[in-house]
């Protein structure tokens, strides 16, 4: 019975947070022009976090078994449910950064290539949590896998970036 209270809280925030994204929106407003510097020192800040969400999605498990039975864990779920939210959300707080400088580009392609996977994990997660599907959830986690690379050698890049700097 917790599970499922648990599936059901689950299945409500990330329906809110999936509304919170959609309708139309209005004119940004304009962003503050940044140093080369302080662009690396965000990006590096939002590429840990990624990171770090990284490793909470792991707990959507590695075949159908334990997909199956982190569908049931409430622990396993909150923990998926916080990275696959901010996956979310990738995009959106990646272009919030600004505009990098254009020797700068590269990195920030790499990240966006990272972000436009982690957004179709999270929509995944979705749909595996809103359906009780192992399976998705396990293509969900095999998705944000996937994309890790990219994050961490635009993160290593920024380490360097930044120590360069300093």
């Amino acid at each position: 019975m917790r599970c499922e209270a648990a599936l059901g809280v689950a299945a409500i925030a990330i329906a809110t947070v999936s509304a919170c994204g959609s309708g139309t929106r209005g004119t940004a407003p304009a962003l503050p022009v940044m140093t080369e510097r302080e662009w690396v020192e965000n990006a590096a800040r939002f590429a840990d976090g990624l990171g770090v969400d990284v490793l909470l999605s792991a707990d959507g498990g590695s075949d159908v078994a334990t997909a199956r039975a982190a569908l049931r864990d409430e622990h396993a779920l909150y923990a998926m449910l916080v990275a696959y939210t901010a996956f979310d959300d990738c995009g959106r707080t990646l272009a919030d950064l600004g505009p990098p400088a254009t020797r700068l580009r590269p990195v920030a392609d790499d990240l966006a290539a990272a972000c436009r996977a982690f957004e179709r994990a999270s929509a995944l997660f979705s749909s595996a949590v809103k359906h009780s599907s192992p399976d998705t959830l396990l293509v969900a986690t095999r998705t944000t896998l996937a994309a890790s690379p990219l994050l961490y050698g635009a993160s290593t890049q920024l380490e360097a970036l930044g120590a360069a700097a300093r």
